[in-house]
């Protein structure tokens, strides 16, 4: 019996390619294409849509941040003073930008200076003077206002005045720091003599021994006692967060669309 040639393609025992068992990927056919996504590629762009989403919602979350502050200074800005001894410090959680009025004695011997403030183009300093509360032991630091360098360079004894109880009026303020230093912060080694870089309620109470109150006082421009005051309030604007959070959410849904466009391969005909 004559035996012909035999097809490996017709041979019940043709070699097959080796089957994969295990697979990172998913496969899955619409129309005459193939949603097959790589593992890497799915999770690189989750890690980029989910960090796009994170910033969106950080930028909404600064956006309310805003416009409660906005909401604050505009409840606050024309009110009345306030007697500073009427306010319970410890139950009050925000007294920024609160107008008080208080009596008190200046402590000229621990007065300093804020160093590179500028006013009409011109470079300055601030001038912070403790002033402790009459009838409390409390003491609150209050900017007098700005001086030039040549006068803030000066022995600041010059800058002293009335040693008895004064009234003054003010705006509270919380003590920010600079957002950028190239230099050192504030520190335990910083004398009263010398510039600081921010008024700093923390470091005066630790080297002056003394109970400062965490705030700031802007002393009004009608007050006696004081130099140039030409205070500028933050203007806090919600809509550029808001800007920022679409942006973000739209790179988000991009990485997502990219995903999807990689991971789409048409069918070949055999």
């Amino acid at each position: 019996m004559a035996c012909g040639p035999v097809s490996v393609r017709d041979s019940p025992h043709r070699l097959r390619r080796p089957e994969t068992y295990m697979s990172y990927s998913t496969s899955l056919r619409i129309g005459g294409q193939e949603f097959r996504p790589r593992l890497g590629l799915t999770l690189a762009a989750t890690l980029v849509a989910m960090l796009c989403l994170a910033l969106g919602v950080w930028q909404l979350q600064r956006a309310e941040e805003k416009a409660q502050l906005a909401a604050l200074l505009s409840e606050r800005f024309d009110q009345q003073p306030i007697a500073i001894g009427d306010i319970d410090f410890a139950q009050s959680a925000d007294l920024r930008f609160t107008r008080v009025e208080l009596r008190g004695r200046y402590d000229f011997e621990h007065q300093f200076h804020i160093a590179h403030r500028r006013n009409q183009g011109v470079q300055g300093a601030h001038i912070i003077t403790p002033l402790r509360i009459a009838g409390s032991a409390r003491t609150l630091l209050v900017n007098r206002g700005w001086v030039a360098n040549a006068q803030a360079g000066a022995d600041l004894a010059a800058l002293t005045s009335d040693t008895q109880t004064v009234n003054v009026t003010g705006r509270l303020v919380s003590p920010a720091a600079p957002p950028l230093r190239l230099g050192p912060a504030n520190s335990d080694a910083t004398p009263w003599h010398r510039p600081w870089l921010f008024a700093d309620p923390d470091l005066f109470s630790a080297r002056s021994g003394e109970y400062t109150l965490p705030l700031v006082l802007l002393l009004d421009a009608d007050v006696p006692d004081g130099y140039q005051r030409s205070w500028t309030l933050p203007q806090p604007d919600p809509s550029m967060h808001y800007g920022y959070a679409i942006q973000w959410f739209a790179f988000s849904a991009m990485a997502l669309i990219v995903w999807a466009a990689l991971s789409r391969k048409k069918e070949r005909n055999e």
